[in-house]
């Protein structure tokens, strides 16, 4: 059923496979330096730092291949959400590949699943291919899948086996002290992972038929629905499409540029689609606002959708992705969508 009123009924007979995001994951050239600038910059810390290898990852493969790899990972939680920075130490795993084709940015997302089993069985009986594989001290099990075409992501599952005990980071920054303290996150919460791409029905469609990732519900942004629209710091109309789906407590967005002015449009050019953004909510715009563009940052683009504010800013030098942030406020209404795609079993 597409575009009509969903019949819940319907959607909850297709039972999700995906319960909520788990890891937020980037490819960077180097790990310290990023985690420095996310923890002083933004107050995301502290982190847990690895060099994963064949003396810690068992079973590695790429691609289908025996072919052991190694990475330094820097995981962190902060608010609703857990971050994951990869910096690739050889040229053999999907990272590598990832840095030698778009440089650094966000790559995968990692995704909760109620059943692993029943997860990777649902991917592979629809054609999806395992692009990597390893088993983190032989108890945790990790796996990759090759869903970038369809889902213009690369989704990540992992499960813990009896007996696993995460060990101890090689080190940390920084440590939770009175001399090391991390800053108090500029941010509420991370809201939403954003995704540019060609086709939003298409792909919506997609990601709820293929993937149980739905439903979605389709907003509309351009003049008559934005006030204040700028881009680069200039007013400057423009229009795109979003789509939103609710996975546990953080929103995937898709978003379609509808003309050549916006900054959707600019990476769909430049880089194809793909992730591309992560939205945080803030209680005051204008002051993180005020904080970023102090740090050398620019607004990207920005306006008023409906009584929101919203902003995105040059955040990839230190961030590796732009960052969006939008104004919390209780008085908001979201208007309703005009357009609802929900499971279609036909």
């Amino acid at each position: 059923m597409a575009g009509n009123t969903p019949r819940l009924g319907e959607f909850k007979s297709m039972e999700p496979i995906f319960s909520d995001i788990h890891q937020i994951g980037l490819v960077v050239k180097n790990v310290k330096e990023t985690i420095k600038n996310y923890t002083e910059n933004y107050g995301i810390g502290p982190w847990n730092v690895w060099e994963f290898n064949a003396d810690m990852v068992k079973d590695m493969e790429v691609r289908g291949k025996r072919l052991d790899y190694s990475m330094m990972v820097a995981t962190c939680k902060s608010c609703n959400v857990d971050w994951e920075i990869v910096q690739p130490l050889d040229d053999k795993s999907i990272y590598s590949e990832f840095y030698s084709m778009y440089g650094e940015g966000l790559q995968h997302i990692n995704y909760i699943v109620k059943d692993y089993s029943r997860a990777k069985e649902h991917l592979i009986d629809r054609g999806v291919e395992v692009i990597q594989y390893g088993n983190l001290v032989g108890k945790h099990i990790f796996i990759y899948f090759g869903t970038e075409h369809d889902a213009k992501h690369i989704m990540e599952t992992s499960t813990n086996l009896p007996g696993f005990k995460r060990r101890e980071p090689h080190f940390v920054y920084h440590a939770e002290d009175e001399k090391n303290k991390v800053p108090k996150p500029i941010f509420n919460r991370i809201e939403q992972v954003g995704i540019v791409v060609k086709d939003i029905k298409k792909t919506a469609a997609t990601l709820q038929d293929k993937y149980i990732l739905g439903p979605w519900e389709f907003f509309k942004f351009n003049p008559s629905t934005v006030k204040d629209m700028h881009v680069s710091g200039k007013n400057q109309n423009h229009s795109f499409d979003t789509a939103i789906c609710k996975i546990g407590g953080i929103q995937l967005e898709l978003v379609k540029p509808n003309d050549d002015k916006s900054i959707f449009s600019k990476h769909l050019s430049r880089f194809g689609e793909g992730l591309h953004h992560v939205c945080f909510s803030v209680n005051d715009l204008d002051m993180v606002s005020e904080k970023i563009k102090s740090q050398g940052k620019k607004t990207m683009q920005s306006g008023n959708w409906h009584g929101q504010k919203y902003a995105y800013f040059s955040t990839e030098n230190d961030l590796k992705f732009t960052a969006c942030f939008y104004e919390e406020k209780e008085s908001f209404k979201r208007p309703d969508p005009y357009y609802t795609y929900l499971f279609d079993k036909s």
